[in-house]
């Protein structure tokens, strides 16, 4: 019991105090150690020892007097307990050492692991030695943090404190207060009562602790915790409990695993469970009056139980009762970032903060919410934030600086990543031999039997790749081309979706590149990589945040010079069933594109996606208000002109089924400053509903997209194929509707289908340059719905630094080239304010685009002799390779088969000095609805 053994020594001590057993004060139990006291206290005792070693060298024979120096020679020996260190083992040596030099012979102190031969007198400092009966061990419980005590067991002393500053503190006060060592000659005896010569308590700000009405001294504390996900250690809190109980109180708890609880008495457990209520943890009695604490998240018991303990306990004095009603929730299935100490300023970078209490949170599947009204300042990371959990950012405000050199060096990095629950199973070249044998794949295919995996059911991402090389780009933008891909899901028999076909071939074999004769073979695999993707990730939702992003700067490290490498600093989605909703990313102090004096946009960096989708899944994004770019033009080799480089907002890359509701551009989305809102790669089934958007820009090619209700400000760029289905939508600006991109080979394979659809006809106009243009639109000419420029211009060979030298119909874009197979126009129209003006289906294209004509090449001295007879013109891995007729790609533009219409005006085919487009479309053209022709 609490204090008990003190009280019963302070009543014996007053008992022989009354009846005049003893002369001195030495057993003063007095809590008060100030200086008064002890120099009164101290004086009192040394001077009764002193007289009664110094005029009676018989004491050693009284038995209530240790005899601890005589004749010069000390009796005892000095033992150092384990647990002290330090200062005090330092304040021993020097009591021996003075005793020494006063010309009384001590032994050298023992620490207590070599003093296995136990001596009959000793001083023990400390709280417990070994190799000793338990009567020489101090409790450091009963003293306390602020206890100590000096005292007499048979014939040892015994000096200990609760702690080792107290047990400091209590040996200072024995060479000061009682052996006044300073005061001590060699021809001194001294000895001392056997009892207790000073007790220091702690005083407690707690008195006493009930729970209903059982006193806490009678339970005992169970740690239940039922998971390999963490050891008990972890959690520093619940394991510094009860010393922190003990010491604001002095109760200390018995402990007991969840197996040993049986025998016990009242029992204090704390434990996790499956299911703790709502909030995900509560305290609470129950009926036996145990005291009960779970919780559903094993990583938030630490933080929820401080919760309670120190507003149940710590935070009062006196005496405490805990009701037997008591009944505590408390809300840890989310954590907040200023519980990881972000401080939200707009001042201190509050990225670790923020990394932490995602970390938290992703070990049990935490909410993370962020703290209203607050501003978090972001600068400098060095990884990304792992997101696997909901996000409310609460309406906080996320202020992304992106200045500086050291930003630079780490621009690819994503602030917050959403990733997988699962990990992904790759298989490369070799692998996919080994498990599925010589497998390929055809345009079409409806199912991928060696990939089935009925044991698991779930439907899978599938990411093929081979070596084949598609969207080889022609023009300003030149490039080698993409290796061969494709998204695609799968049900867990191999039956793949209807919305992701396989549309290419993946076949062994060699590949002719002829990109202005430039020719290159090269082998491909029929896979060069297999990537399988589970999509049943828990749905995740990140919200209410607002960005605001301090526009990166060209560095000293590029010589101030745009390098095509984009920033991105944003939040990266690599997973499936994520919401991304009403979350506001807006640009601050972005330059304008203005070029310097040799005409170069030296300002700035591109930047790659706010918001990125990456190999994602079933994902949308909910009323989220984005920031179209400026664009920055650097010059590139091929290019003695600066050219333009893309800079997005958000961006899909490889990515299906992807759905957005109300995507908003901040800027006027009719200023042809601003470069792109969006841009996708290789995505799928996407969809744009109730949007305000610049731009749809696709790159390297859809399959399946849907425009609904929308509103477009001067592009709809279209390359891929499937279906783009467009339905209340507007072009507010250009003379097009929608471009097929030539750069890519202006090929749509698949169906246009467009109702009640209207181009607004404003001319293009550009805020820094041409204000004026702003609110004009054209009249008494010629628009189209579809703008292809699929050229036939032979501009002659290429050359450095000239590109667009290479002539266009001899391009190699890696693949066959489509105009839309089936194009549907219901109630298609232009804007009221274009007056005098015609609608056409496509600009003009010649017959070159459609037919490879035998004299399209004029001189053909360079690929065949005088007998017509193909040259050996190139060396191929060694070996030389014929050039033919066939070597020199046309494209041969597939050409639409079906035009159906219906609620429209007069629609001429189309402007073209192309006899066989305009015949071929005239004959396939009608003015009536056929879904299926």
């Amino acid at each position: 019991m609490k204090n008990t053994l003190w009280k019963i020594l302070l009543l014996m001590l007053t008992l022989v105090l009354a009846f005049g057993l003893v002369a001195c004060n030495v057993g003063d139990t007095d809590n008060d150690d100030d200086e008064q006291n002890g120099e009164q206290n101290g004086e009192q005792n040394g001077e009764q020892n002193g007289d009664q070693s110094g005029d009676n060298t018989g004491n050693n024979e009284d038995p209530n007097l240790l005899t601890l120096i005589s004749d010069g020679k000390a009796k005892f020996r000095v033992v150092v307990t384990s647990e002290v260190s330090g200062a005090t083992i330092k304040s021993a040596k020097a009591m021996v050492e003075d005793l020494n030099a006063k010309g009384i012979d001590v032994d050298d102190y023992y620490k207590d692991t070599k003093a296995t031969d136990v001596v009959d007198c000793e001083i023990i400092i400390g709280t417990g030695v070994r190799h000793r009966d338990e009567q020489y061990v101090v409790s450091d419980k009963e003293l306390g943090d602020d206890g100590y005590v000096i005292k007499v067991v048979g014939n040892k002393l015994l000096i200990a404190g609760g702690t080792e500053s107290m047990t400091q503190t209590a040996l200072k006060y024995f060479l000061d207060k009682v052996l006044k060592i300073d005061k001590l000659d060699a021809s001194d005896d001294f000895a001392v009562e056997r009892k207790v010569l000073k007790l220091k308590e702690t005083d407690y700000f707690i008195s006493s602790i009930k729970i209903g009405d059982v006193d806490l001294s009678e339970y005992t504390l169970v740690i239940d915790i039922d998971t390999s996900e963490c050891e008990l250690e972890e959690f520093s809190y619940i394991c510094g409990f009860r010393k922190k109980l003990y010491t604001e109180s002095g109760y200390w708890l018995d402990t007991a695993t969840s197996e040993e609880v049986v025998n016990t008495g009242y029992k204090f457990v704390i434990k996790s469970v499956d299911d703790a209520g709502e909030d995900g943890f509560r305290a609470f009695v129950d009926d036996d009056n145990n005291f009960i604490v779970e919780c559903a998240y094993w990583n938030a018991l630490d933080l929820a139980y401080k919760a309670v303990a120190e507003n149940l306990i710590f935070k009062n004095m006196d005496d405490i009762v805990i009701p037997s009603s008591y009944r505590k929730t408390y809300p840890v299935s989310y954590v907040r970032y200023s519980q990881f100490g972000a401080v939200g300023d707009g001042e201190t970078d509050d990225y670790d903060a923020i990394f932490n209490t995602h970390f938290f949170a992703n070990q049990c599947g935490q909410k993370v919410c962020g703290d209203e009204g607050k501003e978090y300042y972001i600068h400098e990371f060095s990884k990304s934030i792992l997101v696997k959990t909901d996000v409310d950012f609460n309406g906080a405000k996320f202020l992304i600086d992106d200045k500086g050199s050291e930003i630079y060096k780490v621009r690819e990095l994503a602030l917050f990543s959403v990733e997988r629950d699962h990990e992904a199973v790759v298989y490369n070249t070799e692998q996919i031999k080994e498990k599925f044998g010589d497998v390929s794949l055809k345009f079409g295919a409806t199912s991928i039997p060696w990939l089935a995996d009925e044991n698991l059911d779930v439907d899978r991402l599938v990411y093929l790749t081979n070596d084949h090389k598609d969207y080889i780009r022609w023009g300003s933008n030149i490039s080698n081309g993409q290796k061969r891909r494709e998204i695609i899901v799968i049900e867990p028999d191999g039956t793949l979706k209807d919305d992701t076909p396989i549309i290419w071939d993946y076949e062994e074999g060699t590949q002719l590149l002829n990109n202005g004769l430039n020719l290159q073979e090269s082998y491909t695999p029929a896979f060069t990589s297999i990537t399988v993707y589970r999509t049943d990730d828990k749905p995740i939702t990140i919200e209410n945040g607002e960005f605001y992003r301090t526009v990166c700067r060209t560095v000293a490290e590029t010589n101030n010079v745009n390098v095509y490498n984009a920033y991105k600093r944003g939040i990266s989605i690599t997973r499936s069933n994520v919401t991304i909703k009403d979350i506001t990313h807006k640009l601050l102090d972005e330059p304008m594109p203005l070029p310097d004096a040799d005409g170069k946009y030296r300002n700035s960096y591109p930047y790659h996606g706010f918001i990125l989708f990456d190999r994602a899944y079933n994902c949308q994004t909910i009323n989220c208000k984005l920031n179209a770019h400026t664009a920055y033009s650097e010059q590139k080799g091929t290019q003695s002109a600066p050219v333009t480089m893309g800079s997005y907002d958000v961006v899909y890359n490889n990515s299906t089924n992807i759905y957005n509701y109300n995507l908003v551009d901040h800027v006027d989305i009719t200023d042809m400053r601003y470069w792109g809102i969006m841009n996708s790669n290789g995505s799928r089934n996407m969809t744009f509903e109730e949007c305000k958007m610049n731009r749809f820009d696709a790159h390297e090619g859809f399959w399946n997209a849907k425009l609904i209700n929308s509103d477009f400000g001067h592009t709809i760029n279209v390359i891929g194929g499937g279906e783009l289905y467009m339905k209340g939508v507007r072009k507010l600006s250009g003379d097009n509707f929608i471009a097929c991109r030539t750069d890519y080979g202006a090929t749509f394979n698949g169906t246009l289908k467009m109702i009640d659809c209207t181009l607004e006809g404003r001319y293009p106009w550009n805020s820094v340059t041409k204000p004026q243009n702003k609110n004009m639109y054209y009249t008494n000419t010629n628009l189209s719905l579809m703008y292809i420029d699929y050229t036939d211009t032979y501009k002659g060979a290429y050359s450095e630094g000239n590109a667009s030298g290479f002539p266009y119909l001899k391009w190699d874009f890696g693949y066959k080239t489509y105009m839309p197979q089936r194009i549907y126009l219901d109630n298609v129209k232009l804007g009221d304010n274009c007056s005098g003006t015609q609608l056409y289906i496509c600009t003009d294209i010649s017959d070159n685009a459609f037919v490879k004509p035998a004299d399209f090449y004029q001189d053909t001295t360079d690929l065949y002799d005088g007998e017509g007879n193909p040259k050996k013109v190139v060396t191929i891995d060694g070996t030389e390779r014929n050039i033919t007729r066939d070597d020199i790609y046309y494209g041969q533009y597939q050409i639409t088969q079906y035009v159906c219409f219906r609620n429209m005006n007069a629609l001429p085919i189309c402007r073209t000095s192309s006899s066989y487009l305009y015949k071929t479309l005239s004959k396939n053209c009608h003015n009536t609805w056929i879904e299926e022709p």
